[in-house]
């Protein structure tokens, strides 16, 4: 065992001397970012600009490439890559690995509360401030983390309501959702987003939870004949940097790099309203109806939410943290913020 963490030591001190590179009398990093998605997706160009303000920022010390569309490997392997210095950094969702961060697991529970995606991320931010949520971070830099606009409920066929879930198999997205959509009826699976549209045309599955990027990168537009849109359950996503790089910086990139989230985070709502247009525009194109999820439908969904509080509570209790604490705080930052950003 102590072998192969030697061995896995000196392959990150390997590949973090292969991103830095001399440049007069200073050290230039250059970054290998990993974006699992295609570049037509919204958070392409918000990544693209953040590599540019790092640059400027650093007097072109910090140099970021994005890789996109998988090209530095899986989607599942994204921590582990960064972890073993693979790749300098990466962007992706929480509910792609589950328990790694489990306090963080509440940012996926469904029917918090959030009135838009603004509240979701501002409650986000103040949740990240709690000693125990920082002190998950111990295998990676958390540069950012985020929501986007909410997940939708996609139909293979044509329905009136979201609570036609009932009978159907249907893509989950987390461990937390499951006993929520089972509780509602649904028959839950989990299945990749990136095999939804293969899942979905064969009737593996009959729908389920996507978000809302998903619909325009994998084109399920085309096999999908409702969607259901409304404020269920919101994504959990993030930008992350290799630790061991990042603590090898000087103290003055460190701070750039720290200082970076803010201009990262001012980037979203404009990218992520723009593909919800858009998204909205492909629907419309394909004559796929967009329901938006009523209020009766709203209390129907939030009536079994406790099924996921419950989950979620046992996990982090057995960790020795307090779950219903937990989940109460996040609630109140989100009501305090839906009163800033009201509907």
């Amino acid at each position: 065992m102590k072998t192969t963490r030697v061995i896995a030591l000196l392959l990150t001190l390997i590949m973090t001397a292969g991103c830095i590179a001399a440049h007069g009398a200073e050290t230039v990093y250059n970054l290998k970012i990993d974006y699992p998605n295609p570049e037509n997706s919204a958070i392409y160009p918000v990544l693209v600009k953040w590599a540019e303000h790092l640059e400027e920022k650093s007097n072109g010390r910090i140099k970021a490439r994005i890789y996109a569309a998988g090209a530095l490997g899986s989607i599942v392997d994204c921590v582990t890559n960064c972890e073993s210095g693979v790749t300098d950094g990466f962007w992706s969702a929480m509910n792609i690995y589950p328990g790694i961060w489990p306090l963080c697991d509440v940012f996926m529970l469904p029917m918090l509360g959030s009135n838009k995606m603004e509240v979701q991320i501002a409650a986000m931010q103040d949740m990240l401030k709690e000693k125990d949520f920082a002190a998950e971070w111990t295998n990676l830099k958390l540069v950012a983390m985020h929501s986007s606009t909410p997940s939708t409920f996609i139909f293979a066929d044509s329905v009136d309501s979201i609570r036609a879930m009932q009978g159907k198999t249907v893509r989950t997205l987390s461990n937390y959702t499951t006993p929520w959509l089972e509780a509602l009826g649904a028959i839950p699976v989990s299945v990749s987003s990136n095999d939804g549209y293969e899942n979905i045309q064969k009737g593996v599955i009959q729908g389920g939870l996507w978000y809302l990027d998903q619909i325009q990168s994998s084109a399920l537009y085309e096999v999908i004949k409702t969607c259901v849109y409304g404020e269920t359950a919101w994504p959990c996503l993030f930008l992350a940097l290799n630790k061991g790089l990042y603590e090898g910086m000087p103290e003055d990139l460190r701070k750039i790099v720290d200082e970076s989230r803010e201009y990262y985070l001012s980037l979203l709502p404009e990218a992520y309203y723009s593909q919800e247009a858009l998204v909205i525009d492909l629907l419309n194109q394909a004559k796929v109806p967009l329901i938006r999820t009523s209020d009766a439908d709203l209390a129907w969904l939030a009536s079994q939410a406790d099924k996921a509080y419950n989950a979620y509570i046992e996990r982090v209790n057995g960790l020795g943290h307090d779950g219903k604490a937990v989940i109460d705080t996040l609630k109140g930052f989100i009501e305090k913020h839906n009163k800033e950003y009201p509907k």
